[in-house]
């Protein structure tokens, strides 16, 4: 029984890449790799081995499957630093967007503010955007290249860092 037979993974890779849902052919890749081991974990991928490793990696137990769709799922959470620039500054105005509603909602009623650095008086997006990259994402979708190799996202983050670093820095 082949990957192909199994039907079901089909509909995910009918998306359109213009509404923005499978933008980058490398995460793409990595989808695949990941739902081959993940989605129906009582089969292994048939790509000529049933136990899939590399020097670094062991793939051929449930722990460890679990474990890169986790990664794998975190990592697309957070993947907008690694979009094309001019796709990243809409997200990243999307979300401060809602971050601010969110932390204006808290204070409206009461409620601790859970984001203070999105509070609309002291909203500073280049600074927020380098440091979510610099404290949570780098080290995280580096770790998420050794095992998916994904140099294409990786330069989109570094050249956004860059951009974002700049525009915090002349503020």
């Amino acid at each position: 029984e082949g990957f192909y037979q199994h039907k079901h993974l089909v509909p995910l890779f009918t998306f359109s890449p213009a509404v923005g849902c499978v933008q980058h052919v490398a995460l793409t890749r990595a989808l695949v790799f990941c739902l081959a081991f993940t989605v129906n974990l009582c089969f292994p991928l048939q790509l000529g081995t049933s136990n899939i490793s590399s020097s670094r990696f062991v793939i051929n137990t449930l722990e460890s499957r679990t474990l890169i769709m986790r990664m794998l799922i975190k990592c697309a959470d957070v993947s907008n630093p690694c979009r094309p620039l001019e796709l990243y500054i809409e997200w990243a105005h999307r979300i401060s967007k809602e971050y601010a509603d969110q932390t204006d909602d808290e204070k409206e009623k009461g409620l601790p503010v859970v984001m203070p650095l999105f509070d609309r008086k002291n909203l500073n997006i280049p600074k927020s955007q380098v440091s979510f990259i610099d404290y949570f994402i780098t080290d995280m979708l580096s770790s998420w290249d050794e095992f998916a190799v994904l140099p294409n996202l990786i330069n989109h983050l570094e050249k956004n860092f860059e951009y974002w670093k700049k525009l915090s820095e002349n503020n």
